[in-house]
């Protein structure tokens, strides 16, 4: 990464060393000049990867599946569209993005029944204002069934609302012992295992306590991060 400046303006020059790659073509093909385009067959490689399933109940009832490759950057990788096949059939296309430091490559592989998630968000009917704040309480049910013969294992990925400092809300939320909680994206993560055929359900709820100033139409305004789901 370089900077600098000409006529006044600053540039920034990025060099991305995995954009261009030398392959070594081992065998001779005879292409038929009709300008059309051709696939050749360069390398293949065999890895040994992990694999899991992102389970995000809000926006997809199946799960994600992901294969985990670390020491990737051994191979002779480049980014690029990608043709993403599971046991033989073919799943669709997905990016992939070898620009990253990361040891570990993260590959979607594809939607799969194997894992369904049923989300239930059920609201208090006795919503209640006291004195200037308005309360307003939600309760969370997620239910996540292993379909499979095989034990699994699963990253379930929820959300509940985030708020400023100067909305002056107070939110207070139970039951998530078992998850990964982080405040300022206002996201909830599990990790465990699911056995064959397995049901877990997850139960946790919040409130929110807020200034009626900011309550409209009888429900508190509240925001969530945007979440980031496989693409295919």
């Amino acid at each position: 990464l370089e900077a600098s400046h000409k006529n006044g303006m600053q540039y920034k020059t990025v060099n991305d060393p995995n954009s261009i790659a030398e392959f070594d073509v081992k065998h001779q093909y005879s292409i038929p000049s009709d300008s059309k385009p051709y696939l050749l067959d360069v390398n293949s490689y065999s890895i040994n990867a992990g694999y899991y399933y992102l389970v995000i109940p809000k926006i997809d009832p199946l799960g994600f599946l992901i294969a985990t490759i670390p020491g990737w950057n051994k191979y002779n990788l480049i980014s690029g569209t990608t043709n993403i096949y599971n046991k033989g059939s073919y799943m669709g296309k997905t990016f992939l993005n070898t620009s990253t430091d990361n040891d570990t490559l993260n590959i979607f592989l594809g939607k799969d029944n194997n894992i369904q998630a049923v989300k239930k968000e059920i609201e208090n009917s006795n919503n209640t204002i006291i004195g200037n704040y308005y309360t307003q309480k939600t309760s969370v049910n997620i239910s996540i069934k292993n379909n499979s013969s095989e034990k699994l294992n699963l990253q379930v990925l929820d959300q509940v609302p985030i708020f400023s400092e100067r909305e002056k809300v107070k939110f207070d939320i139970e039951n998530i012992e078992g998850a990964i909680y982080n405040k300022e994206e206002g996201s909830l993560l599990w990790i465990f295992d699911l056995k064959p055929n397995e049901n877990k359900i997850i139960d946790y709820k919040y409130e929110i306590k807020a200034p009626r100033s900011i309550v409209g139409k009888g429900k508190a305004r509240y925001n969530y991060s945007p979440v980031n789901a496989p693409a295919f």
